[in-house]
């Protein structure tokens, strides 16, 4: 055995006890950004960092720790926490357990990231992703609520369906044409109704009322499900009232 080798084992070693050394009330007595960011990447395994915060894996735990790098990050986790502690939304969205008073940092739960396959949203939610997502993109587009777009939807489809029905009856050459289009627009019906009755929709759809960016729901990626079996959404302190 050389003694390369033995030198990295020990290296290696050394390392992975440096870095199981982390101390959660040490860390809470840390006041300045720079100390609580140096003594997390030295005693915590990073995962990954956007522009305004560097995310890290809690030592034998589910949890995870965002900290802010500046104070555009420090309104991103103010914005989680205040998502968190609101009854109409806490739910979509990962639990957090601890936080910093002044949001330096916050202590949240993990989830899996969904596969890009919509088949697993649909599984867990009930609803398409393409009519999810239709259903929350709508008022933005159209204005009125929620409900009103998918009422005015329904009537929509229902009307298309009743012209199909009648065009059937007078139309027997495409009949087998006209009765997939027919199943279509049921199917559709069907989707519809179950997305007017979806709690996952109402309250994805109070995010964006409290300024979500709907940019942050576009993507399947941007979902993930924990532990317990909830979808949630994975990053949701991207407000209006942050990018402001």
């Amino acid at each position: 055995m050389s003694n390369t080798f033995l030198l990295k084992e020990y290296i290696n070693q050394i390392i992975k006890e440096y870095k199981s050394s982390f101390d959660i009330r040490h860390f809470k007595s840390l006041k300045e950004k720079p100390i609580i960011q140096s003594y997390a990447y030295k005693t915590l395994k990073y995962l990954g960092e956007g522009t305004a915060r560097i995310v890290y894996l809690m030592p034998n735990t589910n949890y995870v720790l965002k900290i802010a790098k500046s104070r555009f990050g420090e309104k991103q986790n103010k914005a989680e926490v205040d998502t968190y502690t609101d009854p109409a939304t806490k739910n979509v969205v990962t639990k957090i357990y601890d936080f910093d008073s002044e949001y330096k940092w916050i202590m949240s739960e993990t989830a899996n990231p969904l596969k890009s396959e919509l088949g697993e949203f649909e599984n867990l939610t009930g609803v398409t992703f393409e009519g999810f997502f239709k259903a929350i993109k709508d008022p933005i587009d159209n204005g009125g609520t929620l409900e009103s777009n998918i009422s005015d939807y329904i009537k929509d489809l229902n009307e298309i369906l009743l012209g199909l029905q009648q065009e059937l009856k007078f139309n027997l050459d495409q009949k087998n044409a006209i009765k997939r289009e027919i199943a279509q627009i049921e199917q559709k019906l069907l989707d519809q109704n179950k997305i007017l009755e979806s709690g996952f929709v109402k309250a994805i759809y109070s995010l964006v009322e409290k300024g979500l960016l709907i940019g942050d729901l576009e993507y399947i990626g941007h979902y993930g499900q924990t532990s317990d079996g909830r979808i949630v959404i994975l990053d949701y302190g991207f407000t209006m009232e942050v990018w402001n």
